[in-house]
């Protein structure tokens, strides 16, 4: 089953080009403009991984990220910005991000930061049914 990627930005260039990218790498692909649409996918269904962009319009990637990681600890998410600096990279670690990658991003960067944190992923499931 591929993994399902929900890719949450306000710049529909920046949508269309991460859900190509993934969608040529054999993953599913959701996306959403905000805080409000990002939520009604999370709730549609399983959610694998997330990136979150951390300037929304109504909210910040913050926010979501702290939000996923209080209701599905589980779920990677990956924070991603065009104005990078110290303090959102050490927040967005902080809160429980899996990476942190800047604009404009680039295809390769994108596949390898995605195969990373889902192998990551499914080592710690693995280590948690091996425990249980």
């Amino acid at each position: 089953m591929k993994p399902n990627i929900l890719v949450i930005d306000d710049e529909e260039s920046i949508r269309f080009t991460f859900e190509r990218f993934l969608t040529l790498e054999g993953y599913s692909v959701v996306t959403a403009r905000d805080c409000r649409e990002a939520w009604a996918r999370i709730n549609q269904g399983a959610v694998d991984l997330v990136f979150a962009d951390i300037v929304l319009p109504d909210g910040t990637g913050m926010d979501v990220l702290g939000e996923i990681k209080r209701t599905q600890p589980a779920c990677p998410v990956i924070m991603m910005t065009a104005y990078p600096s110290v303090e959102t990279a050490r927040e967005s670690l902080r809160l429980g991000a899996s990476d942190y990658i800047t604009k404009p991003v680039r295809q390769q960067e994108v596949i390898d930061s995605v195969k990373l944190v889902l192998q990551r992923k499914h080592k710690a499931n693995r280590r948690t049914k091996g425990n249980g």
